[in-house]
């Protein structure tokens, strides 16, 4: 079966798997840089990700928003690994 989607339903599409693919991303460029660890990560994707129903209803919390509120990484360590993500290395 082939499903053809219109333009707005495919570049919303798009855009998730990107999103989701950055989150992904942010974590490991984290552990890489040594400003978390792997156990964290699992942590903070758990969290971000968990079952409770009233937390799925809310939008999911960003992977460096939970670091930052968790005190394991600081703004900058964030802009490090966001400037990492989108090739802005100023």
């Amino acid at each position: 079966m082939i499903v053809i989607l219109n333009s707005d339903k495919y570049s919303a599409i798009r855009n998730i798997m990107i999103i989701q693919k950055n989150f992904l991303r942010f974590g490991q460029i984290a552990i890489n840089k040594g400003f978390v660890t792997e156990e964290q990560l699992k942590e903070v994707l758990s969290e971000q990700i968990a079952n409770d129903p009233h937390i799925r209803l809310r939008p999911r919390r960003l992977v460096g928003d939970i670091f930052l509120e968790k005190g394991w990484m600081n703004y900058q360590q964030i802009q490090a690994v966001l400037a990492e993500i989108f090739g802005d290395n100023e």
